[in-house]
């Protein structure tokens, strides 16, 4: 196989892992001020107790999820570090943006996403949240809809990454490199 394309392969999935626990710590944060939002309102007695019970679970459940990706990106960093010659303890910097040109299908389906699955679900999470702050909507709801929204963040990403891969493939098989010369 290809070295190019190895490296290629290896760092779309540090990247994507990166992306990952870039994301998961956002909504973790996020989550982090909707908890003391209902715990405030639980303390004034506007909030049932086991919506507080929910975001402490949801908040447990996402540092779980975090310590896993950052242990899956040990292995990950290790093998891209091994494809390019590299000392082990060197430091990999965080993965930085993703450039691709995606073919028709990845292209509709990154379009999707960035342009209309995001930016809709963010306006219902502002939404819902003015609504559970005035009490017209529950706790569980703005849960689903943030974790709707992490779902769609994490299905661009691996939108991006598939493209990215497959460009690195047509590469590899045809003997292009990135700038179009024959390698």
């Amino acid at each position: 196989m290809d070295l190019a394309y190895r490296v290629k392969r290896v760092y779309y999935e540090y990247y994507l892992l990166g992306r990952e626990v870039e994301l998961t710590r956002e909504n973790r944060e996020l989550l982090r001020f909707w908890e003391s939002v209902v715990r405030t309102r639980y303390k004034v007695g506007l909030q049932p107790h086991p919506d507080l019970i929910k975001a402490q679970v949801e908040l447990a459940l996402l540092d779980d999820r975090l310590a896993g990706l950052v242990d899956r990106m040990k292995p990950v960093a290790a093998s891209l570090l091994s494809e390019l010659h590299l000392p082990v303890d060197t430091e990999l910097p965080a993965p930085g943006r993703l450039d691709t040109n995606p073919g028709p299908d990845a292209g509709r389906q990154i379009g999707l996403y960035r342009d209309l699955l995001l930016p809709q679900t963010e306006q219902l999470i502002n939404a819902t949240f003015t609504a559970y702050q005035a009490g017209e909507s529950d706790f569980l709801s703005l849960l689903e809809t943030q974790r709707q929204f992490l779902s769609f963040q994490l299905a661009l990403d691996q939108a991006l990454v598939t493209a990215a891969v497959e460009l690195a493939e047509l590469q590899m098989l045809s003997g292009y490199d990135d700038d179009g010369f024959l390698q």
